[in-house]
């Protein structure tokens, strides 16, 4: 553990977070994959998991991604929708 921390500067912890955390927004971004079915392949629990460990990519370091939002759709379904063309 200690020559991981020599190395990174991270716990091994803190460096499996960060790795998952990549993961995750590698997935959201260039698949069509949503929360649901991300969680298991990514060792999460559950959806409700990762919004708990990502935080968006907008500049805001408080801000993470909605479950309840994302929750069954696809990243270009839930796009769409937030724009107003899909019901």
């Amino acid at each position: 553990m200690r020559y991981i921390f020599d190395r990174t500067g991270l716990s091994f912890n803190s460096l499996v977070n960060e790795m998952r955390i990549t993961k995750t927004t590698n997935y959201l971004l260039y698949t069509e994959l949503t929360l649901e079915e991300l969680a298991p392949i990514l060792g999460y629990v559950d959806a409700a998991h990762i919004s708990k460990d990502v935080p968006c990519k907008n500049g805001r370091e408080d801000c993470k991604l909605q479950t309840g939002a994302w929750k069954g759709f696809a990243r270009r379904a839930y796009r769409g929708k937030q724009a107003g063309l899909q019901k």
